[in-house]
């Protein structure tokens, strides 16, 4: 099986036709694996609007791996589907890909996301221990979260959207320094 990786910058003026090929593919690896999400054409709204760098995964041509991170430093995604290709180090290859592009990083996901907390443990991201923390490396997105707490040995919080209307719980927050 040859395995592939692809990255794409949706900044660039080729970004429209390298992606083209791979959107699909792309947008359902993200889709499959979320349990919440919220369509193509905001997944789609946040890759591009964001500046976003992209990272896909190919497995004999077949996408199995999408993961992006936004000019702010976010990591807006990181998913592998079909499952038989989880735990396979792709996952583990997209986010050390994106090391090149954004040595400093950090993302905000559900606290009850194991697996991924782990993998970014491993990769030396470290858990907010504050919210001032969490304000300082959010920047402008700080804004939208609130009701801070300690949770065992990590910090939790809320998160309004203010694009979506929505609101979600027990959110954590990792960050990798230069």
């Amino acid at each position: 099986m040859e395995i592939r990786l692809v990255r794409m910058d949706s900044s660039a003026a080729t970004f429209a036709n390298e992606f083209e090929a791979l959107r699909v593919g792309f947008l359902n690896v993200i889709a499959s694996s979320y349990t919440v999400y919220y369509g193509d054409s905001y997944q789609m709204d946040r890759m591009i609007s964001g500046d976003s760098i992209l990272y896909a995964c190919l497995a004999d041509g077949e996408v199995v791996g999408a993961s992006y991170v936004k000019a702010n430093l976010r990591r807006g995604a990181t998913a592998v589907f079909p499952e038989r290709f989880r735990r396979t180090g792709i996952a583990e290859a997209m986010v050390q890909a994106s090391f090149t592009d954004f040595p400093a990083q950090y993302t905000i996901l559900r606290a009850n996301n194991h697996g991924m907390i782990r993998l970014l443990v491993k990769l030396n991201f470290h858990r907010v221990e504050s919210p001032a923390d969490v304000l300082r490396i959010a920047g402008e997105e700080g804004g939208q979260l609130h009701d801070f707490e300690a949770e065992g040995s990590h910090l939790v919080f809320g998160r309004r959207s203010v694009r979506r209307d929505t609101e979600r719980e027990s959110l954590t927050m990792l960050y990798r320094s230069r």
